[in-house]
């Protein structure tokens, strides 16, 4: 199978997971983000979660602007972003060929010798700051946003996503969202993931997609009109932009 087919199948199968995933009641339908269970928040997390950390480096990574980490219960997961690389932005992609999970768990094992035994794909591609800018925006708006929910619901297949970005004033902050119903900012923010990953991959060079899915969810934030963010404090970001 050639690389841009496995992308496309990766893709699929997320995409794929995230639709079908057994559609919640009306009520517990999330328009926000719930707090992160993942090793970002756990005190004592257990080897899978570390083996996450140390493979996909979810913390201490400087060139980090947002991260989006999608763990679907069946497949490999995978995370896509943005990070700066010195002065300049660019979008990426990390992904294994199998699922670490399963390689963990037939293994017996998730040392980091077998996490560099895996096959992974990497790519990455300058992306423009000023869409760069109006991803981190979308990204801290939702994470600022979230919120424990009213009500409890058991979720057990589908997928799981873990974003994730450096607040100025808050450090590293994260949140969760699991196979999000159509029409709720979760499911915004996973759509604009899903696109970055492919600019990143060179499955899509139109970088419109990303910057308008970005302003979508922004404008569901209610600040559509603010131009200069606090938070924009990454050296290859603007400080001050204009959204619409």
């Amino acid at each position: 199978m050639s690389e841009r087919m496995m992308h496309a199948a990766i893709q699929a199968n997320l995409l794929i997971l995230m639709l079908c995933a057994a559609p919640l009641p009306a009520k517990a339908s999330l328009d926000h983000l719930e707090p992160d269970v993942s090793s970002l928040a756990a005190p004592m997390p257990d080897e899978y979660e570390r083996a996450l950390d140390s493979f996909f480096a979810l913390e201490k990574n400087e060139e980090m602007v947002v991260r989006a980490l999608f763990r679907p219960s069946f497949g490999a997961e995978a995370t896509v972003g943005i990070k700066c690389v010195g002065a300049v932005p660019e979008a990426f992609s990390v992904f294994p060929v199998e699922s670490i999970y399963r390689s963990g768990k037939a293994a017996g094992d998730w040392s980091p010798e077998m996490l560099q035994r895996l096959e992974v794909r990497r790519s990455s591609t300058q992306i423009d700051p000023h869409t760069a800018s109006l991803v981190y925006m979308a990204w801290a708006g939702a994470l600022l946003n979230t919120r424990y929910p009213e009500d409890v619901t058991m979720r057990v297949d589908g997928v799981r996503t873990l974003f994730s970005a450096s607040l100025g004033g808050r450090g590293l902050v994260s949140a969760q969202t699991h196979s999000p119903q159509p029409g709720t900012e979760p499911r915004a923010l996973v759509e604009l993931a899903s696109a970055i990953g492919q600019y990143a991959r060179g499955d899509t060079t139109d970088v419109k997609i990303v910057a308008e899915l970005a302003r979508e969810v922004i404008r569901g934030h209610g600040n559509a009109d603010r131009r200069s963010v606090e938070y924009l404090h990454h050296e290859c970001l603007p400080r001050t932009i204009q959204v619409d």
